[in-house]
């Protein structure tokens, strides 16, 4: 599933496990916070708080899709994601609202999602009018720290187009390592996308120096 136009996580693999991992998500108090952020698992209420930020079209351009043409239609999806669980209880999906601490205002949505024998996918979007004061970065730390803690991921993976200058720049700074490229992965709005692939390997040293910048605030 699509979320933004930074990082977009495509699940190209099926999982093969019997056990599924939302055996692991049954129990867990999914609400996660940092310095400056609140982030609500998505319900269908965050349709109506949300809307308004996701009409942005920057928000699509690198991604082949479009913003949520009502309230209503966002409010299915949201009810759909709420389930947290793919329709073949294969995958969990994780997806978390946004919130400013200081003000209550609904800022974007990070996604996640977790398969057993297969890294995690990682995406987010964000309202415009808050680019560039380090919250992308900040929620999606939040989410690692979960996927590697709460999930025992040991790898994470996000797809990004490679004009998408400000993504790349964010996964980098978050420890991901560029690991493949795959050439005309999509085709829309009258062009091919190729795509990067970034992973980050919670054994690694790129790991290690996530595992430090998580613990700057703002960063």
């Amino acid at each position: 599933m699509n979320l933004e136009c930074y990082a977009r996580a495509r699940s190209r693999e099926r999982c093969a496990a019997s056990r599924t991992v939302n055996e692991m998500d049954a129990n867990r108090d999914c609400t996660l916070s940092s310095s400056r952020l609140v982030l609500e698992p998505i319900q269908a209420r965050h349709s109506e708080l949300l809307f308004e930020q996701l009409q942005d079209p920057s928000l699509y351009r690198y991604i082949p899709t479009e913003p949520p043409t009502s309230p209503s239609a966002l409010r299915a999806r949201y009810e759909r994601l709420a389930k947290r669980q793919s329709p073949d209880g294969c995958e969990t999906w994780l997806n978390w609202a946004i919130r400013l601490r200081a003000t209550g205002e609904y800022i974007g949505a990070v996604q996640a999602t977790v398969r057993p024998d297969a890294p995690a996918l990682l995406a987010y979007e964000l309202g415009a009018a808050y680019r560039g004061a380090g919250y992308a970065a900040e929620a999606c730390r939040t989410v690692m720290r979960e996927l590697v803690d709460g999930y025992g991921v040991s790898e994470i993976r996000a797809y990004v187009d490679t004009r998408n200058e400000r993504s790349i720049r964010l996964l980098e700074r978050l420890g991901f390592d560029r690991t493949g490229q795959i050439p005309n992965a999509d085709y829309f709005k009258g062009a091919s996308s190729d795509e990067y692939i970034y992973s980050l390997d919670a054994f690694s040293k790129a790991a290690q120096r996530f595992d430090r910048s998580r613990r700057s605030v703002g960063s």
